[in-house]
């Protein structure tokens, strides 16, 4: 299984590094759009929808609105979509910790479920594609990446070998709280090195680190959203595409809280906003 994942895990980031460096902005789009467009079948079964014919038309909108976002890109639409995810990913924080005190507070109904797929998804990858389109982009976003695969995989494997905490027993008993800060203190690692290879100074590397830090936090609220989901739908993994992973939503649901807040924090940075 542990042979399954890391094979997995290293040749699907081989594939998302070398498309984020060496790729066109559409095929990047592209490939992130396919990401999504499985992690959205993915969410159809988790709200509810079974059958072939409702997974499909929930990707086929899906599909639509990627391609609509696409067009609109230019737009302060995408502001808007990026921050507006913002507000869902706070209110989040209060869903998860309610269902960890034993109130369920996810909505029963299949098509308010659907949108909360929409509002999860559509603004991750808005703001990669957003995010890649500018001059320092695609090293933003490899920065990111790896930020989130470190503080995963580090959470997973001291977790796994000192966890005695449980971070969230009644969502996500195998994460633990020495997990979580494993991850935090490794997760700056990457960080530090793009901090050097930048030559970044002064105030600007205490606001990257900060953000980074975030950044990190709000992905582990990803992670047990999408965990709470599953919880709730009586399912173990989202899909089977991914040997030792499960689904792509699985391996994407840091990427999805962690994205609106790293672009909303560069935006910030660069004075976009």
């Amino acid at each position: 299984m542990l042979k399954q994942r890391v094979l997995t895990a290293t040749f699907l980031g081989a594939v998302i590094v070398i498309c984020i460096v060496a790729s066109s902005h559409p095929v990047f789009s592209l490939l992130m759009g396919i990401f999504i467009g499985i992690a959205s079948w993915e969410w159809a079964g988790l709200a509810g929808y079974h059958k072939i014919i409702h997974r499909t038309i929930y990707l086929l909108l899906m599909t639509a609105l990627l391609v609509c976002v696409y067009f609109l890109r230019a737009t302060n639409w995408v502001n808007t979509i990026v921050i507006f995810s913002l507000i869902w990913w706070c209110f989040a924080w209060i869903i998860v910790i309610s269902y960890q005190r034993g109130r369920v507070l996810i909505p029963s109904n299949q098509m308010v479920k659907a949108m909360i797929g929409c509002i999860i998804l559509i603004p991750a990858w808005t703001g990669l594609i957003n995010l890649h389109e500018s001059v320092a982009g695609p090293q933003q976003i490899l920065l990111l990446f790896v930020l989130i695969w470190v503080a995963d995989s580090t959470a997973f494997f001291i977790g796994g070998w000192w966890g005695k905490r449980h971070l969230a027993s009644r969502i996500s008993p195998a994460k633990s709280w020495e997990g979580v800060m494993g991850g935090l203190v490794a997760s700056m690692l990457p960080v530090l090195g793009y901090v050097i290879l930048k030559e970044m100074k002064g105030i600007d590397i205490i606001r990257l680190f900060a953000l980074c830090l975030v950044t990190v936090v709000f992905s582990i609220l990803g992670d047990l959203v999408e965990s709470m989901f599953k919880r709730n739908a009586n399912m173990k993994d989202s899909g089977r595409l991914l040997p030792g992973h499960g689904g792509v939503l699985d391996r994407i649901d840091s990427l999805t809280s962690a994205v609106p807040v790293f672009v909303t924090g560069v935006w910030l940075l660069e004075g976009r906003l």
